[in-house]
């Protein structure tokens, strides 16, 4: 294979991760996006550590709005939605509203050194290090995040990132703060 053959290959390849997400290393049933009008399922309880060694529990942010944020350090996908996460969550006031970023098997020494390359500052990164908690949400795809009503059950699913992120995250996190139905996606 010519030299100019690899190059586009790797950029159809980068152009095509980009756009549909990561998969992550165990598969699992598909997620299916809840929207507006859909039954809401109840959030699976976790525990977790987190990358400082605390234990992260679901049931630690009963009567709050919840974001789980999936992702990977390799996911390029979810290094460039991360930033719109954590913007948009941090529009809301912290009382109702609290991101948990459930990092995919890797260690807190690789998280740390991603999240200090890329100037982020995730407020708490859970560790996944089985994936067991992903398999629970179905996260077969990277990012994935999941908006959890204060009433502890599954309000949105958002797969992947996109320029309108941000966007439909602030919508999906108003209808869960107040009660709500949240607006169809773009």
């Amino acid at each position: 294979m010519s030299v100019h053959s690899r190059v586009l290959l790797a950029a159809g390849l980068a152009i095509s991760l980009s756009l549909a997400g990561c998969s992550s290393s165990k598969p699992v049933k598909a997620a299916n996006s809840t929207k507006a009008g859909k039954e809401r399922k109840p959030a699976p309880e976790f525990e977790l550590k987190d990358a400082d060694g605390k234990t992260v529990r679901l049931s630690d942010y009963k009567g709050k709005v919840i974001l789980l944020d999936f992702w990977a350090t390799w996911c390029g996908p979810c290094i460039q939605a991360m930033p719109q996460v954590e913007k948009t969550v941090g529009e809301f006031d912290e009382k109702d509203v609290h991101l948990v970023a459930v990092n995919l098997q890797e260690t807190p020494e690789q998280i740390k050194a991603m999240m200090e390359r890329h100037q982020l500052k995730m407020p708490r990164v859970a560790l996944d290090k089985d994936g067991s908690i992903a398999e629970k949400y179905q996260a077969n795809a990277i990012p994935q995040t999941v908006v959890i009503g204060r009433d502890g059950n599954i309000a949105r699913l958002f797969v992947g990132g996109g320029p309108h992120l941000g966007d439909q995250l602030r919508d999906a996190i108003k209808a869960a703060v107040t009660g709500e139905k949240p607006k169809d996606s773009k």
